[in-house]
């Protein structure tokens, strides 16, 4: 994370990193907590391929008219946070 400093100071990751690093222990370790086990669902072969590969042009669809379909089960919200991940990023490049 240094180094990304010393490149992009004005980096949102290096930001947010530099937010974590300010905090108390015990703060630290519930934020890891958190984070891993809202991240575990992540981790597993299925995913790991949905996500091997780019091929979302997420530039491209501020440049013209785009219809985006997500669908997402009513029922088994197990992947609600890689959705919620997905729309993030296009929220953040838009």
């Amino acid at each position: 994370m240094d180094e990304l400093g010393k490149a992009k100071p004005d980096s949102y990751a290096y930001g947010t990193y530099q937010q974590y690093r300010v905090a108390g222990n015990r703060t630290l370790r519930s934020i890891l907590i958190t984070v891993n086990a809202r991240l575990s669902s992540m981790n597993t072969p299925e995913i790991s391929r949905l996500t091997a590969f780019d091929n979302v042009d997420i530039r491209g669809i501020a440049k013209r008219k785009t219809a985006l379909f997500v669908v997402v089960s009513d029922t088994d919200r197990s992947m609600d946070t890689l959705v919620n991940i997905f729309f993030s990023q296009i929220m953040n490049e838009l």
